[in-house]
């Protein structure tokens, strides 16, 4: 089955507001499947320490749905993601930036 034949269109909507919300989320799937973009944390690398375990599967999933990929071993990865920044772990050489939120990353 073709996912298009799963997608709400403008035709399927009743009020005004409901056909335009469907042209436009149809648009929008149309150009993101067109235009095949990577996502925005393609490439990342992320290892996950020092965050409470009621987040982390959250953080998990909006880390894989963003394009980037969990590792378990602190020198694969290109993003270490904790709570508190003293908390982490320390590696050498290795700046530490400012606190930054994930979904300035998936929308900047």
């Amino acid at each position: 089955m073709q996912i298009q034949e799963y997608l709400w269109k403008e035709s399927d909507g009743k009020t005004t507001g409901e056909k335009n919300l469907a042209r436009a989320s149809y648009q929008r799937y149309t150009e993101r499947i067109q235009k095949a973009k990577p996502s925005p944390m393609s490439g990342m690398r992320f290892f996950l320490s020092d965050l409470p375990a009621s987040t982390v599967e959250a953080y998990k999933r909006l880390i894989r749905l963003a394009g980037g990929t969990i590792v378990s071993n602190v020198k694969e990865a290109t993003v270490i993601l904790c709570q508190d920044v003293s908390k982490g772990p320390q590696i050498p050489n290795v700046p530490c930036k400012a606190p930054l939120y994930l979904s300035e990353v998936i929308l900047g």
